[in-house]
């Protein structure tokens, strides 16, 4: 697949390190762009500023994502173009919005079993993003 903009959200988890792996392989191969998307939820981001947390601001994720994609990516070729995004709000609209704004290729994401029967073989928010997105999705098992 020649994918031009690969659009990767992330979490943190072994799951989005693995995807975010997958992603990496397909950037780098159709020398396309990379962009890495976390988005941190508004309701748990509001509260923890409320309760004085001083790790709860926006840009101190900066720094934590670029260790994730680091480790994450260890040794592997990391594409030519990297970026990475922060969005807060819900994952999946924030990923779908992402992905229309930059016309993205291809949107990637790692799985994991929570809740019902859709949501055990995904997540809620794979699932979500596959329902509605209007571009390829990949989902990478963990």
């Amino acid at each position: 697949m020649h994918a031009r903009l690969v659009i990767c959200g992330v979490d943190f988890s072994s799951a989005s390190a693995k995807a975010l792996r997958s992603a990496a392989a397909i950037a780098r191969r159709g020398h396309g762009r990379l962009v890495v998307l976390f988005v941190e939820d508004a309701m748990l981001a509001a509260a923890a500023r409320a309760a004085g947390d001083p790790r709860a601001s926006t840009a101190s994720t900066t720094p934590a994502l670029e260790r994730f994609v680091k480790k994450a990516l260890g040794r592997t070729a990391r594409p030519r173009r990297l970026e990475l995004a922060r969005a807060v709000g819900n994952s999946a609209d924030e990923i779908l919005k992402v992905a229309t704004r930059r016309r993205a290729d291809l949107i990637v994401l790692g799985t994991r079993g929570i809740g019902n029967a859709a949501r055990f073989l995904l997540g809620s928010t794979a699932e979500r993003v596959l329902r509605h997105a209007r571009v390829p999705v990949l989902t990478v098992p963990s």
